[in-house]
Formats: C-alpha cells, structure tokens, sequence
C-alpha cells in the first residue's frame, strides 16, 4: 500500500482539490514555459507551482509533472524532480519521461561510468576523384568543426574542405601539410614539416621545430604538439616537457584529461596528464601500428588490416586503413588504396546529452535551438544527418544549421551536477570540470557549438497542449530532450477562442 501513497496524492493533488480550472492551469503553464525559455528559472518555478493546484486533464498530466521536473533539474531542485518523475512512472511508461529520469541517476554518479560495447556502422564515403578531377590523392589527416570535415593532402599541399561530407572548397597551402586540429571556436591549426600554421594565415605562428604533430586543442584552448623528443602546449606562452630517450613519436591524441603519443621505438602508447604533463601510465601494445585515436573515455582505437579495433571490440570494414581520425561519435577511415575517405559511426555505450535550451516561434516556424555533448560535456559534430524533430510524436521536415556560441568558465558550481549541465556551465579548479567541458585550470573562454532547428509548426490547434521532441538518433539508438507549447505561449500569452 506504501508504493502506491505517492501516486494517489499525485492525482489527488490535481483532480480532487483543484482550485483552478483546466484553462487557468494551462495558462500558469504557459507562462511558466516562457520564463523558462528566457532564463527565468526561479520566476518559473512559481508559476508552475501555480499551474499544479489546478485541475489537469488526464492526457495532460505527464507533461505539466515533466515540466515541473525540468524546471526543478534548472533551479537545484534534482532530489525533487526525481521524486516526482519517480512517482510519474508509477503510471506512465512515456519513454522521454524515463530517459530524464535515467539522466538524474546517471549525472548523480558521473564517474561510475564503464565502457563494455561499441556499435559499428557505415555512414558514407567520399572519393579523391570524380572523373577526370582529382580532390586529394595522398590525405594524411582530417579535423571536424560543425558540419566541416578539414582534410589535408600531404603531396598535393591541399586542404579540402567537405560540408555535408560534400566537396565545398580546395585550398592550395604553401607547405607540405602533415596534421591539422580546429579549436573550439573553428580556428585551423595546420602543421608542416618544422612550423606551425592557421588557415588564415600564410606565415606560421610557431617555428623551429623539427617534426611537430598536432595533437589537438585542450579544453583550455592551448594548442597540444609532440614535436620529435618533445611535448609544446602554445596559449599566451609557451610550456615544454622532455619526453625520455629514446622515442620515436608517430602519432599523438587527446581527449579531455590525457595527451596520449604513439612511440614506435617501445611500442608503447605514453600517457601524460595533460595538465600537469606527468607521465601516468603506459600502454604495451601487442601489434604494430602507426594510426590511432583515443576515445572520449580514454580507450584505444586502431587498425590492423582490414580491422578496426575499439576497446578491445573488433570490427571488419570493407577498406584498407592507411589513417584513422576520430570525432565522437564520427570514425573517418582514410584509404589510400581505394583513394577515399570513408565515414563510420562508431558508438559507444555511454549516454549522449541532448538538451533544449530554448525556443521561439514566427507566425509560421518554430525554432529550437539545441545543445549535443557527449557524455563529459564536450560538443557533438557533424549532427545533421542524425538529428530530428517530432511533433506530437510525427517527424517534421527541419532545416538544421549550426550556430557559435561562447562560454566563460566558473568555479561556482550548483549541488547537482545535472544542474550545471543542464544550466551549460563550464567549470573550473573543480573536480566536476571533467563532466562539463571545463578544466582543472583557468582559461578565459571557449567556443559552443549549437544547432538550430526550424520547421513549419501546427497553427491549427487541435490539442490544447503540444509536446515536441528533439532526437539525436545514431547507431540504433535515440537520445531526446522534449519541450511542450500552448497557444498562449505562440500567441503572447492570450489563446485564439475563435469566434
């Protein structure tokens, strides 16, 4: 009888002494879901508090709890929301109800986190010539910003540029190009056989060195290079950091904590922090390779032949690897054989974070603007294909483009983590940076990536309350953030009663 106490004071509380009528309720709702699209948390929360003393239709019920859950997640009210949702699921099996539940119990361990499975799946492919005209002959690597895949060519000293995974542009570059790497705000690292480029510039803004690869760009926004017996982290200065002797660095990544460097004398991968470049770990490798990447959650990924290998999880492609680069949840298999560049989806098990941060309506679109991190908070790319918007449970035609940002950091940190992430705070000097994009050190900002969708919505309204769904949907999975409209809130505030 205890298990069912919550669910009959729920609808006890919102049938039996309502105080409000069904439209009086809609209406607190509403302005509450306008407050709340404009970054009025607290002002929101008061006005749903209003909106639940009155009667509620029973269709409508889940969604005036969800809201209020949301909005409690945005005012450091997790404990609250989780009850609530808790109880909600007593009754209901909606599936974007349970997955802000399951996102409540997963950012409230974040780091009980394992990696068991990858999912494996081709995507597209785009080739260095069509007909008499050849694109790239000799692609050393690539670097993903947005819907932009950079890819360089060694012999032809190209970049080519691919949006949409389509050819958009060919640029012709005054060295041999030998890594790239684009920071947060769509900035070009280019690096030739001793220097140091940005696209926009023709002269380098590093020299001297001897061999660099670029390893990528922190959190922080410090250009990440292993240079022959060296490690080079550029910012305002410079930091160097003697790697020992002998080592024979054939390639290097990232991810959001570790520098990793591929030392073929060893045959070892070093592992550094990559903050304090403190040699953490090393890694024997059992065959012999010269191309890898690092996963957002710090495994392995390689080729041997015709396989790739994730995490110890093996897959055979229909290619012959010469490099890889890796842009969660993007894989690009660079084949010289077959002259192409063939994208994968390669998909862990850990959750995506999609997530509405706000949204306004025309007197015919609506438009949502949407944040896609993986799970420590870093920004997802190359979304298009994969993003979707339904209404009332039909998918809408959008138009999707994508939209910069900026974020200053801070070390003021919410009780929940949830609440930071869903706020889109970037921390620092706090152990909860490693969850939002953050790092253990200051920087004065970094870019955000954002996607705006926008489609032609119902101006006929035969419900009185609409649910709208966002869904990032990748590898025979869906990730979802959903948000719901009136007619008060796409009128201003006053529903059309007709004639």
């Amino acid at each position: 009888m205890k298990k069912f106490l919550p669910l009959i004071f729920l609808l006890i509380s919102v049938i039996s002494f309502s105080i409000l009528t069904e439209e009086q309720s809609r209406a607190f709702l509403s302005e509450a879901i306008k407050l709340w699209s404009e970054g009025k948390y607290a002002e929101a929360s008061l006005k749903m508090d209003d909106a639940m003393t009155g009667s509620i239709s029973a269709r409508e019920i889940p969604w005036f709890w969800y809201v209020k859950a949301k909005i409690d997640i945005y005012n450091d009210q997790v404990d609250a929301a989780r009850e609530n949702l808790k109880t909600l699921l007593t009754i209901t099996n909606i599936p974007e109800i349970m997955e802000l539940y399951k996102k409540i119990e997963v950012f409230n361990s974040p780091e009980n986190f394992e990696v068991k499975d990858y999912k494996l799946k081709f995507v597209n492919s785009v080739s260095g010539k069509e007909g008499l005209t050849e694109y790239f002959y000799s692609p050393v690597g690539l670097a993903v910003y947005g819907e932009k895949v950079y890819v360089i060519d060694k012999k032809n000293k190209r970049l080519i540029v691919l949006d949409d995974f389509k050819m958009s542009n060919i640029i012709k570059l005054p060295y041999n190009p030998r890594s790239i790497a684009v920071d947060s705000f769509g900035k070009v690292y280019i690096s030739s056989e001793d220097s140091i480029y940005t696209l926009e510039n023709q002269e380098p803004i590093y020299t001297g060195l001897k061999s660099p690869i670029i390893a990528g760009v922190d959190r922080a926004n410090r250009l990440v290079v292993v240079d022959a017996s060296k490690i080079y982290i550029f910012s305002d200065g410079v930091i160097e950091k003697n790697l020992p002797l002998p080592t024979i660095a054939l390639d290097c990544d990232i991810n959001y904590e570790n520098l990793y460097i591929l030392d073929a004398f060893s045959n070892q991968i070093l592992v550094y922090n990559l903050y304090t470049l403190e040699l953490k770990n090393r890694i024997k490798l059992k065959d012999k390779i010269w191309s890898f990447e690092v996963t957002p959650a710090g495994q392995l990924i390689y080729f041997d032949g015709n396989k790739i290998i994730a995490g110890g999880n093996e897959f055979k492609i229909n290619s012959t690897p010469m490099f890889i680069e890796y842009s969660y949840p993007h894989l690009f298999v660079i084949d010289w054989k077959s002259d192409t560049i063939n994208w994968y989806l390669l998909k862990d098990d850990l959750p995506i974070f999609v997530k509405v941060e706000s949204f306004e309506t025309s007197d015919a679109t609506l438009t949502a603007h949407v944040c896609l991190e993986d799970y420590f908070g870093d920004d997802i790319y190359l979304a298009k294909d994969f993003l979707n918007i339904y209404e009332e449970d039909v998918r809408e035609f959008a138009q999707i483009e994508g939209e910069q940002d900026t974020i200053y950091p801070t070390s003021d940190i919410s009780n929940s983590l949830l609440t930071d992430r869903f706020l889109g705070k970037v921390i620092v000097k706090n152990d909860r940076w490693k969850f939002t994009g953050g790092a253990p050190i200051e920087f004065e900002k970094r870019g955000k990536f954002k996607w705006k969708i926008t489609y032609n919505y119902a101006k006929i309204f035969p419900l009185p309350l609409v649910k709208v769904s966002v869904k990032f949907e990748v590898a025979d999975e869906k990730f979802t953030d959903i948000f719901v409209y009136t007619e008060e809130v796409v009128n201003g505030g006053e529903a059309n009663k007709g004639d």
